[in-house]
């Protein structure tokens, strides 16, 4: 009965990219229209185009640095932080009448 022995099992590689998020230059693609956001609104903001684009792809870049560092850790880090926002939203609303943080038993 020796010759039985616990193997490893044996690990797909495609399955982690079929749950991971659609990304970007390293960024999720909400997270990539969140960047461009960002530039367009640092670029209407001046008058001069020059220092708008400036402006624009300087923030895009502070964006993009702290947006990649936080998919090295997680890949849906803007799923979890959204799904976070929705539960404190729709909990606060109901503290007075539950007692306490909770989502909406319906």
């Amino acid at each position: 009965m020796s010759d039985f022995q616990d193997e490893e099992p044996v690990v797909d590689p495609l399955y982690i990219g079929l749950t991971r998020p659609p990304m970007i230059k390293g960024v999720t693609d909400t997270a990539a229209m969140a960047i461009m956001l960002i530039f367009v609104i640092g670029f209407l903001s001046n008058r001069n185009a020059i220092h708008g684009a400036s402006l624009g792809l300087a923030l895009a870049a502070i964006t993009y640095v702290v947006c990649y560092t936080l998919c090295l850790k997680d890949a849906r880090i803007f799923e979890i932080i959204r799904a976070n926002f929705q539960f404190f939203a729709r909990a606060s609303r109901r503290k007075d009448y539950y007692g306490g943080a909770s989502i909406d038993p319906f």
